[in-house]
């Protein structure tokens, strides 16, 4: 199950945030020291929300999101910004975190969740349970 985190839990839970933000692959950010901090002052206003799936006492697994609207249609989405795995999950755990997202997305007005996804096992696990994996992004660097 995932636990949003409030902004007093995050300020406690940030060492792991940072490292999970710092590890993470983000498809569409380069992760300075800068743009780090950005992030946590967009968890800390709510721009952004930031969950964690435990088990037991120690933390599985820190995933940050915010909702996008398309800006032509005006839909909104629920992006997972970024997901890190501090130890392994059983497909159940991907799954029912998945669930848990979406049924938040839902209660946002949302049409759907997306994630940005690099890891074929997790692609796999969420495509076998009701996802779809139809788009390519390709990105063009500019440096």
């Amino acid at each position: 199950m995932l636990t949003k985190l409030s902004p007093d839990k995050l300020t406690e839970a940030w060492p792991m945030v940072y490292k999970a933000v710092k590890s993470s692959s983000i498809a569409l950010a380069e992760m300075t020291e800068e743009r780090v901090n950005n992030v946590l002052r967009s968890l800390l206003s709510g721009h952004a929300t930031c969950w964690i799936h435990d088990r037991g006492n120690s933390i599985t697994t820190v995933v940050i999101t915010t909702v996008t609207e398309e800006p032509i249609s005006k839909t909104l989405n629920l992006l997972i910004y970024c997901i890190h795995m501090f130890s392994k999950c059983k497909s159940e755990e991907y799954i029912e975190m998945a669930k848990d997202l979406g049924r938040y997305a839902k209660t946002i007005d949302c049409s759907r969740v997306i994630v940005y996804c690099s890891n074929d096992k997790l692609t796999k696990v969420l495509t076998s349970n009701g996802a779809t994996s139809v788009f390519s992004l390709v990105v063009f660097p500019l440096s």
